[in-house]
């Protein structure tokens, strides 16, 4: 039995799945991110309300010199490109049949707009580590002689507080860490991965570790260079104001129907934001490629105060090789 309807009413999903996404984001529940979600995002680049801290003085690239009283917006937050996405999802016959049971709008409460904004979030996790590729690029990354670390060893407590050490007397505000599933191995190996279940009296979904103050993020998607026992990995640590995010309400939604299999084709079309503040993406590239993001040519480093960029790369080898 196929539904003759729509399977979803595009106002309701894309309000329910804007109410769903910063419930589902950890980085931003936890303070680490910062994420705003305009109703609709006009243009190539966005540029973030939230300004630098007052108290912050800087250099900005073009030499002249402000402090807290006249620092603006755009000397932190430079061009942060709007990245655009796609994303389409299959509800098989069956599904349609539970839809009809449930109903249109309890269904798309319970299960589609869950779908689809746990694949946002994940999104925004897998754009960061893109920027963080390009920015840490181990030839010309504009901040890897600013804001990392080499070890000849896995990855540990140690390598770990000399990344810390980076940010100087700000290392105390570090509160995420990303990292590839080898070098979470070692982490684990230490016997020093805690497991939150619950952040102030909200209980998670899923339980977040957390090593050595970090909450952790795994990504396999992270660089590595090498191969054997000399393979290295690249780990981030952030800080809260180290990443800036941005997601359009306005999501466009799309259905139709797909004759065999019998099925229906949802779809939402997205303007994604994903920035490091005191940065720039200078490329031509518009709008953003997977490819240019990930490239060291593509940004530029405009913040001259290193503790005001917020994150930290430690580059490091992995037991598991």
């Amino acid at each position: 039995m196929a539904i003759t309807s729509n399977l979803v009413t595009p106002s309701q999903l894309r309000a329910l799945v804007a109410a769903e996404i910063p419930q589902r984001f950890a980085l931003y529940r936890l303070g680490v991110a910062a994420l705003e979600m305009p109703q609709e995002i006009v243009g190539a680049y966005y540029q973030f309300r939230k300004r630098k801290p007052m108290t912050e003085a800087s250099t900005p690239a073009d030499g002249a010199t402000t402090d807290g009283s006249v620092e603006t917006a755009s000397h932190f937050s430079q061009q942060a490109a709007v990245i655009k996405r796609f994303k389409p999802l299959t509800f098989t016959d069956a599904e349609i049949s539970q839809c009809e049971e449930m109903g249109m709008d309890e269904y798309t409460t319970r299960v589609v707009a869950p779908l689809f904004a746990d694949y946002w979030v994940y999104e925004f996790h897998r754009l960061t580590g893109l920027v963080l590729t390009g920015l840490f690029d181990a030839a010309a990354g504009v901040l890897k002689d600013t804001h990392m670390v080499s070890v000849t060893e896995p990855f540990s407590m140690t390598s770990c507080l000399l990344g810390k050490n980076k940010l100087g007397e700000r290392q105390g505000d570090l509160g995420a860490l990303f990292v590839h599933s080898d070098v979470f191995h070692d982490m684990q190996l230490e016997a020093r991965v805690e497991w939150l279940d619950q952040i102030g009296d909200q209980r998670l979904t899923k339980r977040i570790p957390v090593y050595e103050g970090l909450v952790v993020n795994i990504d396999d998607g992270l660089p590595t260079s090498g191969s054997g026992a000399t393979k290295t990995y690249d780990s981030f640590m952030l800080a809260p104001g180290g990443l800036q995010f941005a997601i359009g309400r306005g999501m466009r939604v799309e259905e139709q129907p797909i004759a065999n299999p019998p099925s229906r084709l949802v779809s939402q079309s997205v303007d994604i934001v994903a920035h490091v503040p005191g940065t720039n993406y200078a490329a031509a590239t518009l709008p953003p490629t997977d490819v240019s993001l990930a490239a060291a040519a593509s940004w530029t480093k405009v913040e001259t105060e290193n503790r005001n960029i917020k994150v930290v790369c430690v580059r490091s080898y992995s037991s598991v090789n």
